[in-house]
């Protein structure tokens, strides 16, 4: 890698300075060692907390040039100067390991390291698969985690990380090493880092046609956690972000149970969503506690359908 005069550097700063950090972050793990040194530069000059993990382990690799460690120590130190201290960082490692030694809920402080890095790689997608679900999804496999034996650091790990590295969303793949070497700043195993990956890479309804997951119990329990904040009376408030987001109709000029049932497949009609999808998720939950939350939801649904329904056609009556 050739040094940079310093018209260069500028020039990249400009171009770069407006980008999110899901870009930036992104742009860490490019094959261009003058992209990832930019990129670097620009994690330390905008503090993006979320790429710590990644700069410590461009700081020490022996295969990269020596101007590209250098920056990637410069831009550690820029962090270390405010807010996370080594100090605290060390400290949450610590309470990390003693999280994971107990198997227990991650504290207040935890969450919010995690939901800047969430908030960070899900900075360009819709609101509906954002921060907040996350923490829904995660409080979700919580409570039906409560009282079986599962490794909770994986269940925990996995549905607050699930979406922000999803198939559907642009470079999924790179977005899944960032992912993947966030979490080696984790007191966990490798062996946990693959499992919250395979639950990740595996849990998508569309990509999995509705498939249950069958490999783990953690696996199944992210999976219906997700599922049941699909559905319900977040569910439809969810599909309305998702739909406000793209722009899209909520239904057809004339909506009717009929006519959008049989449109179903219409990607920019919200309410086909719910024939597509959201109506058949109580038949795809794997464990018993979330087959009778997603019992519960399910009816509700129904009846915020009736209704909906019935007001467009009482309107409709009237100026027939």
């Amino acid at each position: 890698m050739s040094s940079y005069t310093k018209e260069t550097m500028l020039n990249a700063l400009e171009h770069f300075k407006d980008a999110n950090a899901e870009f930036i972050l992104r742009a860490l793990f490019s094959e261009d060692e003058s992209i990832i040194c930019i990129a670097a530069k620009i994690c330390g000059l905008k503090r993006i907390y979320s790429s710590i993990p990644r700069l410590k382990q461009l700081s020490v690799n022996e295969s990269y040039d020596s101007e590209l460690k250098d920056q990637a120590a410069w831009s550690l130190a820029q962090m270390e100067e405010k807010d996370i201290s080594v100090d605290s960082r060390e400290s949450l490692h610590l309470e990390l390991k003693s999280i994971t030694m107990n198997n227990r809920r991650f504290t207040s402080s935890t969450i919010n390291q995690l939901m800047q890095f969430i908030k960070d790689m899900t900075v360009s997608i819709d609101p509906a698969h954002g921060a907040w679900h996350a923490k829904r999804v995660w409080e979700t496999a919580l409570w039906l985690s409560d009282a079986m034996d599962v490794d909770l650091i994986v269940v925990q790990l996995a549905s607050l990380l699930h979406d922000t590295c999803d198939w559907k969303y642009p470079e999924a793949e790179k977005k899944q090493m960032v992912v993947r070497n966030y979490l080696t700043a984790f007191p966990i195993s490798e062996l946990q880092i693959n499992h919250i990956m395979d639950i990740i890479g595996n849990m998508s309804y569309k990509k999995n046609k509705g498939v249950l997951y069958t490999k783990s119990l953690e696996g199944q329990i992210v999976q219906d956690a997700d599922r049941l904040e699909a559905i319900g009376a977040t569910g439809v408030i969810r599909a309305m972000m998702y739909s406000g987001s793209k722009g899209n109709a909520i239904t057809a000029f004339r909506g009717n149970h009929l006519e959008d049932l049989m449109n179903c497949r219409n990607d920019s009609i919200t309410m086909h969503h719910f024939y597509e999808k959201l109506l058949l998720l109580k038949e795809g939950m794997n464990t018993e506690k979330a087959k009778i939350e997603a019992l519960r939801r399910h009816e509700f649904m129904l009846q915020f359908i009736d209704e909906f329904y019935g007001e467009i056609e009482r309107t409709e009556e009237t100026r027939d």
